[in-house]
């Protein structure tokens, strides 16, 4: 869900965007291109159809500990309540 509101936001500024995610099963699942049957493949649908309309837009996965800044914005935006960019 934050990775297709970042792109949402990014498509709506015109922004280019490097995507990097520590879940290396989501990013798999958006980077194949396949479609799953699972609840999430809605979403994934919606961020490969962001990325395919937008000019420069990357995703790729990198280890938890080279991500510990974003990793720790997102445990605090968990105990807080509304969206945050």
């Amino acid at each position: 869900m934050a990775i297709r509101k970042g792109l949402k936001i990014a498509r709506d500024y015109e922004l280019p965007l490097l995507i990097e995610s520590d879940a290396s099963n989501i990013v798999r699942l958006i980077t194949s291109g396949s479609h799953s049957l699972a609840k999430i493949s809605v979403v994934i649908h919606d961020i490969q159809n962001f990325l395919a309309s937008m000019p420069i837009s990357i995703i790729s996965h990198i280890p938890r500990s080279c991500n510990r800044v974003a990793h720790a914005a997102v445990k605090w935006s968990v105990s807080n309540v509304g969206d945050f960019v």
